[in-house]
This record gives C-alpha cells, structure tokens and sequence, in this order.
C-alpha cells in the first residue's frame, strides 16, 4: 500500500505527457501497465512500474528489455517493431500492437479483439468520410437522393457529372480530385473521434462513456468502504474527472468544425495540423485508462468482495494528468512538493523513490544475461 493515500501518485506526476510515455500492451506479467518514452538524447527507454512486486518506478534502456525474461512471442515482436518504428505516440503504438495481434502471435482471443477494432476503425472511417461527401453533396445544392447516392465506391461515378464538378470548384475551391482527397483524409483523420451522432461510437467516444461508467461504479462502490480505501477511490474518481474534462475542449472543436463542412474539407490543407494536433491531445489523455478500467473489471466480475491490492495496482498504474495539465482543471491541487523532489526523468536502473542505483535491479539483468534460458530468447 501506499504511505498513505494519493502519495504514490502524487509523487509520480509527470511534467509532460511524452515524459509518462505511451502505455504498452506486454502480455507478460511483470511488464504489464508499462510505457515507452524517447529520452532527451532521443533514445527509447521503458518506463517500469512496480517490477518485482515493489512500489518503485524503474526506468531501463529499451534494449535492455529482452534481459528482463518472461516475454511471449507477441512481445518480442512489439518490442522489435517499436526501435523500427520509432513508435512512441498512443496511435503509433496502437497501429503496431494491432497488427502483431491480428497476425494471431498473441493468440486466438488477441486476434478477435484486433479484428474486432479493426472492423471498427474501417466503419468510423467510412461512416465519417460518407457523412462529409453527403454534406458537401447538399451545399452544391445536389440531392444524394436525387443522384442515387449511397456508397462510397461511387463517387468516381459521381465526380464524372459534370454540374457536380463544376460546382465543387465553385463551393470549395477545389478541382474533384483534391476535394475527394480533402475528404477521404479527413474521414481517416476523425475515424477515432468519430461523429457526435454516430451509433456505436467512434473508439474515443466509447472510451469516454466507459470512463464515465467506470467512475460511477467506484463512487457507488466506495459507499461501502470507509478510511484509507475509500480515499484512495475518491483520488481514482478525481483523475478520471479530471481527464475527462480535459478532453471536453478539443472534442467540442473537433465537433464544431465538423459542422461546417465547407470550411472543414476547403480548409484541410490549411488547418490540418490543428485537426490533427486536437485529435492527438484526446489520444495522450485517454492513453492508459483501458487496462485501469479492465482491473476494476476483472475484481468485479465475481461474487468476492475488490481487493485492497487491486485499487492499490490501479492508483500506482493511474495515466494521471502531468502536472500542467492537471492544474489548469484544478487550480487547488499542489504537487510542487513532490515535483520538487523529482523534476527531471529518472534515470537508468534507478529507484524512482531514493534516486539511487537499484542494485537489485542490475543484479536480475546481469543474471538473465549470463542465463540464455531466463530470458526466452535462447536458440534465436
């Protein structure tokens, strides 16, 4: 347990999103919850909390981690694709993971769910880019209906009509094929944000309800419990709100432009960078809550009441706000403290509490490295 609620988290703050790193989806155990980050020298370095069941934050040089051991086929393959790929964004990381998943490396029930959420992107994408041909069709003053207007794979059929031409120029400024282009970009672009109206939602928007969900389960659950418990869901709860809040602005811009479609398809080339860097934000502010809200899940399912361990594992593995960001949604909370005892990154093979060398650390790696069978890679 913690010292005493809100402690370890506190101490933890990051100052930036890229210094939390990205949240990886390692099959084994003790790699669980962990995070990629570059350091300022541009180097990639896992960020590793609780290793060997401690309450430290470890930090380890990326190519240090086959010599941990333990690691499944699926997680040799997403820690080779991630140096090749220099991946270390929420979406980099995302696109990786599910392509090794859906090649079945992670198994039977891996691959479903990357079909699965494959399938899903596909349809957001489309469903986005029908949408903006739909709107852009109207405000030309052309009936979708009129021109038997339904799929997708019809507009090169389309952009031959003449009239329908001439008045995308007219409206957007654009010749066919840079408006078609404009719009199948942005269609891909928004797939993970979605339309406010659509049903299912996009992935960011569903996450968003289970969040809320999520947080409405743990208040009424923390109704009976009292003392060091109850405070260290109350503290759960805040961060979730506060995360929360803090995607509300780019959401609300994202779902005003969308909107104006004769701004938002004219003005792609222009204003892509402000789109994108929107859409990136919500991917770095929901990053991590997934595998959080399936730890509650997993305690809930049965009839035994949660255990203490399991909301003492969702606070240290919390993907809380850096310390920027979460004072601009509560102005009343101070961890200057703590960050003024942990400013910069931590370094290699360094316990995060003392700002030591771990030695037990270098210990376990010096062991697996003169132990071929620890680490699962002998043979290759």
């Amino acid at each position: 347990m913690a010292d005493k609620p809100g402690d370890v988290p506190l101490r933890n703050i990051p100052a930036t999103f890229e210094e939390r790193g990205v949240g990886l989806p390692f099959a084994s155990e003790r790699l669980q919850l962990a995070r990629v980050r570059r350091t300022d020298r541009g180097q990639l370095e896992m960020v590793l909390p609780n290793f060997a069941d401690t309450n430290a934050l470890y930090v380890v040089p990326w190519t240090a981690i086959p010599d941990l051991g333990g690691l499944t086929l699926a997680d040799r393959l997403l820690h080779r694709e991630v140096i090749r790929e220099n991946a270390t964004t929420p979406f980099a990381v995302r696109r990786l993971w599910l392509t090794i998943a859906e090649s079945g490396a992670a198994g039977a029930d891996a691959r479903e769910r990357a079909e699965a959420a494959l399938v899903v992107d596909r349809t957001q994408h489309l469903t986005v880019s029908l949408a903006l041909v739909v709107a852009s069709l109207r405000l030309i003053g052309r009936s979708p209906e009129a021109l038997s207007f339904h799929r997708l794979d019809q507009i090169p059929g389309l952009l031959r009509d003449r009239v329908v031409a001439d008045a995308l120029q007219e409206v957007f400024g654009l010749n066919p094929p840079a408006w078609y282009h404009s719009v199948t970009n942005l269609g891909e672009a928004l797939a993970p944000v979605g339309l406010a109206n659509s049903d299912p939602p996009a992935r960011f928007r569903q996450l968003l309800r289970d969040l809320s969900q999520f947080q409405r389960l743990l208040r009424d659950w923390s109704t009976t419990v009292t003392g060091e418990l109850r405070a260290l869901v109350a503290f759960i709860i805040e961060v979730a709100e506060h995360t929360r809040a803090q995607v509300q602005a780019p959401l609300a811009r994202l779902d005003d432009q969308v909107r104006d479609v004769e701004a938002l398809v004219d003005g792609w080339v222009r204003r892509r960078a402000d789109i994108t860097d929107d859409i990136d934000r919500i991917s770095w502010l929901l990053d991590g809550w997934e595998p959080v809200i399936a730890l509650w899940d997993e305690a809930t399912t049965g009839p035994d009441a949660v255990p203490a361990e399991t909301l003492d594992k969702m606070v240290r593995h919390l993907p809380i706000l850096p310390s920027t960001e979460y004072r601009q949604v509560d102005e009343t909370l101070d961890p200057s403290e703590p960050l003024r005892r942990q400013r910069r990154f931590v370094r290699l093979y360094e316990d995060w509490r003392t700002g030591r060398e771990d030695t037990a650390l270098l210990s376990l790696i010096e062991k697996s490295r003169t132990d071929p069978s620890r680490t699962g890679w002998a043979g290759q």
